[in-house]
């Protein structure tokens, strides 16, 4: 039998996604030091399952979790230089899918405000849709596109509104976060292209703030 073990571990093939303003780019165990700031910050984890690390060594084992595997479909995002001559790169932030479909995304702080997540969503979805495309044949590809966020996240479902989810979801008092407590999550779902939400049996209902099992959200992966 063959050993899987390496594949796991391989850094998946450079992509680049270009928008007007940004360029993502696969995430990179190079990226360290792009990262590092941002998982220490506690106003970029706050809205996350993650407590600030505190560690290089901790980033590094976060990062690797997200830049290493044959399904991560994560990347940096980049602010686009206007000169080819600009001494260095601008980092915007991160997003993609640890566990896809499941989608996610961290803004720096000096970022806010800007517009900068929604475009980088944006421009992440049709790629997304391509990467994973549904294979019938073989059982592979998703037909749909999701996302969680904390309910008081404001920010973060707008940002999800503006790219065409729908929030089909709500789940009372499921989730603590090491920084604020016990909160409550809101659940998002992105149909494939020429398909609907109805159509594949994603829409679901709330009851009494609870969810069947096998619809429970995963920890908020959005900032």
């Amino acid at each position: 039998m063959a050993d899987n073990t390496d594949s796991l571990l391989q850094q998946p093939p450079l992509a680049i996604i270009q928008t007007d303003r940004l360029r993502l780019r696969t995430l990179q165990m190079s990226d360290l030091d792009h990262v590092m700031p941002m998982v220490t910050d506690p106003e970029v984890m706050k809205w996350t399952s993650h407590r600030p690390l505190e560690t290089r060594e901790q980033a590094q084992k976060w990062l690797s979790d997200r830049a290493l595997g044959a399904d991560v479909y994560n990347f940096i995002i980049e602010l686009r230089h206007q000169t080819a001559s600009a001494e260095s790169t601008t980092i915007v932030g991160i997003m993609g899918c640890f566990h896809p479909p499941e989608c996610g995304y961290m803004i720096y702080p000096e970022h806010f405000g800007k517009g900068y997540a929604t475009e980088a969503v944006k421009g992440f979805i049709p790629a997304y849709f391509e990467r994973f495309r549904v294979d019938k044949v073989r059982g592979k590809g998703f037909d749909y596109l999701e996302a969680c966020t904390d309910i008081e996240n404001w920010g973060s479902m707008r940002v999800l509104e503006k790219c065409g989810f729908e929030r089909v979801g709500q789940v009372d008092k499921d989730f603590e976060s090491p920084m604020l407590g016990v909160r409550s999550t809101a659940f998002y779902r992105l149909p494939g292209p020429s398909r609907s939400l109805e159509e594949l049996g994603l829409v679901m209902v709330k009851a009494s703030g609870q969810m069947e099992e096998e619809e429970q959200p995963p920890q908020p992966p959005i900032q």
